[in-house]
This record gives structure tokens, C-alpha cells and sequence, in this order.
């Protein structure tokens, strides 16, 4: 594509200290935003999920008791919710990945023509 800038591939044991930091550093804080949001969701749904039900359960006369022996339901049910927003948040990272741009570095998915068993044996 013309306007895009060559990319060169890079051995990552040929890079310094430094460089790694970068990379390192720009992962962390520029993949802090879609992390971050993705997490405070599930913890903010499943608290008040389980808050709404236990007011339900507490207002119809459902003892306390009988709330703590149905404990599974929630650790199921924010457990699949869990599932759900780290399958986003993955793909949604993945996507983006090759965007993000480390200081003079950048991701970018390359096509390896080679077959997986040699590349297997390569490694």
C-alpha cells in the first residue's frame, strides 16, 4: 500500500533493554484501556446482579440460609459472564494489536508460508 511504512522483522533477541521497556511500557498503558473498562464491568454487573437477586430473595422471605445453599447459581452465572467480555476483550485486543504503536516498534501479523512442522522444527 503506498503510504505505508516498510516493515523490517526484527529478532527479539536483538533488542536492547530499552527497546523492550518500550514495548513493555506501551503494552501495559495503551492496553489499559480496553482491560481496564472490560473488567470493571464484570465486577459492577455481578455486584449488582447479586445484590438484585438477594434483595428479591430477602423481600419474598427467603432466609439467608437458603440464599447461601443456591451460591452456585451466581458463581455460574458470573462465570459465564466472565467468559463472555474476556472472549471481547480478546478479540477486541487482537484486532488492535497490530495498531498499537511502541515507540518505533509495532506489531504486525506477517504470512509464514512456511508448513507447520518446519515451523515447529524452526523454533
Amino acid at each position: 500500500m503506498p503510504g505505508e511504512a516498510l516493515l523490517v522483522e526484527v529478532n527479539v533477541a536483538d533488542l536492547s533493554r530499552r527497546e523492550w521497556a518500550t514495548i513493555v511500557w506501551g503494552v501495559l498503558w495503551r492496553g489499559s484501556r480496553y482491560t481496564l473498562p472490560p473488567v470493571l464491568a464484570v465486577v459492577v454487573t455481578v455486584a449488582v446482579f447479586g445484590m438484585v437477586v438477594a434483595a428479591i430473595w430477602l423481600s419474598i422471605g427467603l432466609s439467608p440460609e437458603t440464599v447461601a445453599r443456591y451460591e452456585w447459581v451466581f458463581d455460574i452465572v458470573g462465570d459465564l459472564l466472565s467468559a463472555a467480555i474476556g472472549v471481547y476483550v480478546f478479540t477486541r485486543n487482537l484486532r488492535t494489536l497490530p495498531h498499537l504503536q511502541l515507540g518505533a516498534y509495532r506489531f504486525a501479523l506477517v504470512r509464514n508460508d512456511m508448513r507447520s512442522s518446519d515451523t515447529r522444527s524452526a523454533v
